[in-house]
This record gives C-alpha cells, structure tokens and sequence, in this order.
C-alpha cells in the first residue's frame, strides 16, 4: 500500500483547499466507528491501476479512494458512508471515495492521466 506522492498530493490541495484536513478527519471519524479497520489499497500509479483492472478516472490515482477491510464489512460500509464517503461493498473488502464516479477526471488530466 502506497500514501500518494507529494506532486499529487499538492494537486489535490491546489484544485480543493482544505480537502485534506476534512478527509483525515473522515477516515478517523470512520475508523472509530468501525472499532478500526486495514486498509489493503490507498494510492496507485497509472500502470499500477491498469495492471489491478481499476476503473479509468479511479480515485485511487489521486490518493483519494481506498479500499479497508475489517471483521464486520456492514459496520465498516455504515462507518465510511456515515464519515460521507461513497462506497462499494465487494465480498472481501470495501472501497470508499469521496466524491462522485468522474468528478477526478479533470484533475486526472491535469496530471497527464486520464
């Protein structure tokens, strides 16, 4: 698991001032709730996404989505959606981003990726 590069950080910081504090205290507010919970994907590469199938636009590409697991996934996908992220239940994990499917891409293309 991988914490964004610095470049991509600072993107994010430029194109939403304050983004980052909030979503710190997002996925604490989420982890509390959820009595804690791992987290088994956070940052990709554009080549890494490709290799791992991530959708085009993903949100993982700006360190923004992650995907957690914990012993009881329905009170992690209540925690994360209660701290305001958008989920998808998968069998093994949940993946939470905060914003809308696309909503990235302008960003995404700034960096040279779309």
């Amino acid at each position: 698991m991988n914490a964004p590069p610095s470049y991509v950080v600072n993107a994010v910081a430029r194109a939403s001032p304050g983004f980052w504090g909030a979503w710190q205290s997002a996925v604490g507010a989420a982890y509390r709730s959820a009595g804690g919970f791992s987290v088994t994907s956070w940052w990709r590469s554009p080549e890494y996404n490709e290799q791992v199938g991530g959708a085009d636009g993903s949100q993982h590409l700006l360190g923004v989505a992650f995907d957690a697991q914990a012993r009881d996934l329905n009170r992690l996908e209540a925690s994360l959606r209660g701290a305001g992220f958008r989920t998808i239940r998968y069998a093994t994990h949940v993946h939470a981003q905060p914003w809308p499917a696309g909503v990235a891409s302008p960003l995404l293309r700034s960096l040279g990726w779309s």
